[in-house]
């Protein structure tokens, strides 16, 4: 045997056991949710996520490496998660006069304060969410943010705390691409709405990369 098959064959079998470990864990992990969709890419290795049976996911979901999830969370479809998304939907139960917090144990859902991802939103890396939150549809978190507080549908917010800064693209465009990928002229125009109401039509600038990005590789799964 040569060495460079010698040294092939060895990693080999160090990766195995990895690779065991990884295909159970992400079974005891999908277990554990109430629900998950299809074409759901996650780390089951150095992930950490609820396994309590209310954690639910839709289609084509994607989460990036070290997430650290706790509590009720629900995730619809088309939605990315990049690497170290941190997410505490519930608290710790304090200021309980007579009883220490280390020794506090609340009962099921008591503390509960429930997380939820609309379609099509990105989360970006690094970023902690707190309970009790919505994201909007087509929302844009940036990197390292600390949302505490709903998000609006598609828009762009960064920061601690997390504030819209930019609008994905301008109304009339808005409608467009939500008809465009799936969604009717109803629903469309609802979501419209609810970004101006939430915005209190602030003058917060829209983006829109469509003629730089054009020639993207797209493809639906």
């Amino acid at each position: 045997m040569s060495k460079e098959l010698f040294l092939k064959s060895l990693l080999w079998l160090l990766e195995l056991p990895l690779k065991i470990r990884k295909r159970i864990k992400k079974f005891l992990v999908i277990r554990g949710f109430r629900q998950v969709g299809k074409n759901f890419f996650f780390d089951p290795l150095f992930s950490s996520f609820p396994v309590d049976g209310t954690t639910q996911i839709g289609n084509n979901v994607f989460i990036g490496e070290n997430a650290y999830w706790r509590g009720e969370i629900c995730v619809g479809n088309n939605v990315m998660f990049g690497p170290k998304v941190t997410i505490f939907a519930g608290k710790h139960i304090f200021a309980v006069k007579g009883k220490s917090p280390r020794f506090i144990t609340p009962y099921p859902r008591q503390n509960s304060e429930p997380v939820v991802f609309e379609d099509e939103t990105w989360i970006a890396a690094n970023v902690t969410i707190t309970g009790n939150v919505t994201i909007g549809i087509g929302a844009v978190v940036g990197a390292g943010s600390v949302v505490s507080s709903n998000v609006c549908p598609f828009t762009l917010s960064v920061g601690n705390p997390c504030r819209p800064v930019r609008q994905i693209f301008d109304d009339a465009n808005l409608i467009i691409h939500l008809k465009e990928i799936g969604y009717n002229d109803g629903f469309a125009v609802e979501v419209v709405e609810k970004r101006k109401i939430f915005l209190e039509n602030k003058n917060i600038p829209f983006i829109n990369y469509t003629d730089i990005y054009e020639p993207v590789i797209y493809k639906r799964l």
